[in-house]
């Protein structure tokens, strides 16, 4: 599939037409993942359940205004149902999320950053800071786990160590973009949507908002987001593939 081709809204259409049902986990799945891309307006989440050979579904996201918020929402849930199995409950394993910049007027002077670190800090083992590869350098790797040292901005406190994963999301994409197509004929799916989840519109718009062009600042190929079109809930969808990649 040419990574560069805009999805249309068929194309999902097409996916969750297919009839999934939403918050219930397939019988082949074996973990379930949420992403979270950070915003100032507040967190834009998506939870997928992984199965074998990098197949999931989407069975459940949204918009939450605050970590508390997201945390109920995800690792703080009941967990969820599996499909043929009515006595079986599966949670969210783990949330990763973006560790993105800027000021938060819930926190203060405190950076969103600063918050989302401290936040996973807290939960060890649940929640798990990530930022998109932003070096001068190609990433060895499409992820990678380093620890690293964060000083508080605009704060008399102490640096602090952060487990943080980093992610070539340029490589992401081009992935993401090729599993957003339809199967061809005689295919599996193996990037999944369920029906029956209120946002559909907000959704669509979200995963279209990207295409693969030409940067005339740099001349170098990129994937660039149309004009005035919001991409968070497409950075979490990139976001779980990182994930997925990293289990």
């Amino acid at each position: 599939v040419d990574p560069s081709a805009t999805l249309r809204d068929d194309s999902l259409a097409t996916k969750v037409a297919r009839g999934y049902p939403a918050r219930v986990v397939p019988k082949w799945a074996g973990v379930v993942l949420t992403t979270a891309d950070t915003q100032r307006d507040g967190y834009y989440y998506v939870t997928r359940a992984w199965g074998a050979n990098e197949r999931s579904r989407q069975i459940d996201r949204g918009r939450v205004p605050d970590l508390a918020a997201l945390e109920r929402a995800t690792i703080g849930r009941p967990p969820y149902a599996v499909d043929g199995w009515p006595d079986e409950r599966m949670p969210v394993a783990r949330v990763y999320i973006d560790a993105g910049g800027g000021s938060s007027g819930e926190g203060g002077d405190r950076s969103l950053t600063d918050m989302v670190y401290m936040w996973c800090k807290s939960r060890p083992g649940r929640a798990q800071p990530l930022r998109g590869w932003g070096g001068s350098t190609a990433p060895t790797a499409p992820v990678q786990i380093k620890k690293i040292e964060h000083k508080p901005h605009g704060e008399a406190r102490s640096p602090y160590d952060v487990s943080l994963m980093w992610v070539d999301t340029h490589y992401f994409k081009d992935v993401l973009s090729g599993l957003m197509q339809p199967a061809e004929k005689g295919a599996d799916e193996r990037w999944e949507l369920c029906s029956g989840l209120a946002g559909a519109s907000e959704f669509s718009l979200h995963m279209t908002s990207e295409r693969k062009n030409i940067d005339r600042r740099t001349g170098a190929i990129a994937w660039m987001t149309l004009s005035g079109r919001p991409n968070h809930m497409r950075d979490a969808e990139v976001y779980q593939l990182a994930a997925a990649r990293w289990l």
